[in-house]
């Protein structure tokens, strides 16, 4: 379709709505002036009954004609019997109106009203279409008139400015086809600085991009910009050397999670996801990450939102830093400090300063502990507090100012009382005067310590050296001081092990001369090895030489010492003769029960081969007719079951059900047999996780039973046998959901607490509980505390589980009270504790 006829059809469909719109104006008009006439009439026709006529030839002849408007008038009044009828009709009716007359709230008679346009109108409507016809004309002869003026002499400069609008989207930015006729110059250059500063600002845009992706790929710190599907957008080098990944190898968050974080990836993705509807940069804290050579670094994330990708995605971009040595510099720090608060607090070592300039003391935890003071907040020492404690404050002040004045050493002893009310305590107190740069006192540092012990022992010391004397004397052992080539000191009981006298010893004997000769060598070589000081001290058996030239045997225990700056060996020695000779008659009987212990376990293991063999006997030699008279008593009660009466067929199902506990009675039994002969592992176990698979076994039944099973231990780890534990739980959880009370929905509840060397599970119910008087009965086979009749069973359940956590190297006991529930205990060893 050609713009003239569009431009036609639109100018048709202008004048025909503004025909429209004068159109109802007018109607509208005659509508208003109608209801204004039928108005005036009928509410001025409440009138007596003989001036009606009159009246109505009045309104009439005054509403006739108005404006050119005809009207139609229409007056019916009724007098009794008499009907008057004034009538006036032309043309057809537009507007029609109607109302009735009125005399004492009564209707007599009625008005009709009707108005039609005139012959003015009909040609007010002619000159309407003829002023739209023409003006469509004028329209249409200008639209041609312009459309060919641009065909002829726009045509081509439009053309060419589509051709640079193309050549601008392709990424050209230079004019290949200049625009024609010197008015378009100015638009010319218009689009050629236009597209000089769209390619200025792409460079500068792409130098932005690659300086950005530059400092990120350089930056000396890890730095991740990652899109809300997964994908990672860039990886920059810091963090991949960190980490020990390539980059292929962390493409998506999944893979980085996956490597990174293992076991807590889920609770790490959900954090992840959450950070794309940030709207804020956010911190969000440390954490623990796994390199790839399986080293551990701490990392502190902070995370900002970025703009969408390309292709709409929301994007963010986390920042790590490594704190991974400050974070140990910190846990070093804060073990150091421990460290010293501990061995202040194990010496009775305070420390305190004293500043010159400010008069403050700052003193240790232990130096508040000493003087019985609470530390405050910020450790700040009273001095009227210290001196309150010091009976001696005197002496103790003047060897402070002597400190501060003359640099004199600082160096006492003195007795405190503690403000707490304590016993007194010595103390000794060492203090030293610090400068600053310029040599100018400005601080005293010192260190108190609680001697009371010491000086208690030591006076103690002075008391007991001559008891000690005496005990060193009479000690069963033989005591000895020596240098290289002499005895220096020698007890009564060494002179006796060896026959001699002290006086011979200490002047005419070497150690070597006590030392039988083939055992002279290594004699030798311990006293050279501590007196030369590579080797503190020694403890050795070897055979000694009596004066009789007789041997015995003698366990030596020598150490280094010095005296006055030359080395010695001190030390005693034991006759140790008579153990020796029991020694080897022990050894002697240890070889003939190794024998006979081989002997019994060939024996025990023929014993094993036969009950082995004596279980699958039992296994199908036992079920075969069982299932023969199984079968039979289906056979009886399918077949015979309308011969029967009710107490047959009560016969029937009681032998039916004797088969059946006989089956659970035999397979119990293998099962006991089994955990005897069967070989256990010793693995490391996560406790928690076989809870939560055996009780995901027994789910049907615990949903069957309306039973509710709650697992809530702590994270346990343990060494056991996996199927061992798990038939072990299995037999406890079933006992709790087998032996609920009437009436009470079976609650059970799996708990679990770690010890140093072993951890422990439970299972608490809310049955029937039992006398804990039975509370090891109920772990021997076959024995049983509930009738069968109440609670089924076989009474194996338990003893297999006391056979297995003894084999595991754990146990198993409960506590209950009748009526009260029971709870069961399992002792595991520990994943690091030994095994056998």
């Amino acid at each position: 379709m050609s713009l003239t006829t569009i431009v036609s059809l639109v100018s048709l469909l202008m004048a025909t709505l503004f025909y429209l719109h004068i159109n109802r104006h007018i109607n509208k008009e005659l509508e208003e002036k109608a209801d204004t006439m039928i108005e005036l009439m009928g509410g001025a026709l409440e009138i007596p009954l003989w001036d009606l006529n009159q009246l109505a030839v009045k309104r009439i002849s005054d509403t006739l004609i108005q404006d050119n408007l005809v009207v139609q008038l229409k007056v019916k009044a009724r007098l009794g019997n008499i009907i008057y009828s004034i009538e006036k009709d032309h043309g057809m009716a537009l507007i029609y109106r109607k109302t009735t007359i009125q005399h004492h709230q009564e209707m007599i008679g009625e008005v009709e009203l009707a108005i039609t346009k005139d012959f003015a109108q009909k040609n007010l409507e002619d000159l309407l279409w003829l002023l739209t016809i023409t003006t469509s004309l004028i329209l249409v002869t200008i639209i041609a008139t312009t459309r060919m003026i641009i065909r002829r002499y726009l045509r081509k400069p439009l053309q060419n400015i589509n051709d640079i609008a193309n050549s601008y989207a392709a990424g050209i930015y230079t004019i290949t086809s200049p625009l024609p006729y010197l008015e378009f110059q100015p638009l010319e250059r218009i689009l050629a600085d236009m597209g000089r500063t769209i390619q200025q600002q792409i460079s500068a845009l792409q130098d932005s991009e690659e300086r950005f992706r530059r400092a990120i790929q350089d930056a000396p710190f890890p730095i991740v910009i990652h899109a809300e599907d997964g994908e990672f957008l860039m990886v920059n080098q810091r963090w991949l050397d960190i980490t020990g990944y390539a980059r292929d190898e962390i493409a998506t968050i999944a893979d980085w999670t996956e490597r990174a974080y293992g076991e807590g990836r889920r609770q790490m993705r959900e954090g992840i996801d959450r950070l794309y509807a940030l709207d804020r940069p956010q911190a969000e804290g440390e954490f623990v990450i796994a390199c790839k050579d399986g080293r551990q670094r701490i990392w502190d994330f902070s995370t900002s939102p970025l703009s969408r990708a390309s292709d709409g995605r929301r994007t963010v971009i986390s920042i790590a830093a490594d704190v991974t040595e400050r974070k140990q510099a910190e846990n070093a720090a804060r073990l150091t400090q421990a460290r010293l608060q501990k061995a202040q607090a194990i010496g009775h070592v305070g420390s305190w300063e004293y500043d010159l300039i400010t008069g403050q003391i700052w003193g240790s935890d232990e130096s508040f502990r000493i003087y019985g003071i609470t530390p405050p907040s910020d450790n700040a020492l009273s001095i009227t507090q210290v001196e309150a404690c010091i009976p001696e404050r005197e002496r103790v002040h003047q060897a402070l100012v002597d400190l501060i004045s003359e640099n004199r050493p600082y160096n006492l002893q003195f007795t405190i009382n503690p403000l707490n009310e304590a016993p007194p305590i010595i103390i000794t107190s060492v203090a030293e005067l610090l400068h600053d740069q310029h040599g100018q006192p400005v601080k005293v540092a010192g260190v108190i310590h609680d001697v009371t012990e010491q000086v208690k022992a030591l006076d103690a010391l002075r008391g007991s050296e001559a008891r000690f004397r005496g005990l060193v004397e009479q000690s069963i052992a033989g005591i000895y001081i020596f240098s290289r080539d002499r005895f220096l000191y020698v007890n009564r009981r060494f002179a006796e092990i060896f026959g001699y006298n002290e006086a011979e010893i200490l002047e005419r004997l070497a150690p070597t001369d006590v030392v039988a000769p083939e055992d002279r060598p290594l004699a030798i070589r311990r006293v050279e090895d501590r007196i030369l000081g590579r080797l503190q001290g020694a403890h050795y058996t070897a055979q000694g030489l009596r004066k009789d030239g007789t041997r015995i045997w003698l366990e030596i225990h020598g150490n280094r010492i010095e005296v006055d700056g030359e080395p010695l060996v001190a030390g005693m020695l034991l006759d140790i003769t008579e153990r020796k000779q029991a020694e080897d008659e022990i050894r002697r009987l240890n070889a003939e029960l190794e024998i006979r212990v081989s002997e019994r376990t060939a024996q025990l293991e023929v014993a094993n081969k036969e009950l082995e063999t004596f279980a699958y006997s039992v296994s199908h030699d036992l079920k075969a007719p069982l299932r023969g008279i199984d079968g039979y008593s289906r056979l009886l009660q399918e077949d015979y079951a309308s011969r029967l009466d009710a107490e047959g067929r009560l016969f029937i199902q009681n032998i039916q059900q004797g088969v059946g506990q006989m089956r659970d009675l035999i397979d119990d039994l293998l099962a006991y047999s089994r955990m005897e002969r069967r070989t256990l592992r010793h693995d490391p176990l996560d406790l928690v996780q076989l809870v939560e698979k055996v009780v995901a076994e027994r789910a049907g039944d615990i949903a069957a039973q309306g039973a509710t099973v709650r697992v809530a231990a702590p994270p346990l780890a343990g060494r056991a046998d996996p199927e061992g534990l798990a038939q072990v739980l299995r037999n406890l959880l079933d006992n709790a959901l087998k032996f609920g009370c009437p009436g009470i929905p079976v609650a059970v509840e799996i708990g679990g607490q770690a010890g140093p060397v072993s951890a422990t599970l439970w299972v608490r119910d809310n049955g029937i509980g039992f006398d804990s008087k039975f509370h090891d009965r109920i772990f021997d086979i076959f024995q049983r505390l509930q009738r069968t009749e109440d609670y089924p069973g076989t009474g194996i359940g338990l003893a297999i589980a006391r056979k297995a956590m003894q084999r595991m190297n754990g146990r198993v006991w409960a506590e209950s009270n009748p009526g009260q529930g029971a709870t069961f205990y399992l002792e595991i060893p520990a994943d690091d504790a030994p095994i056998g």
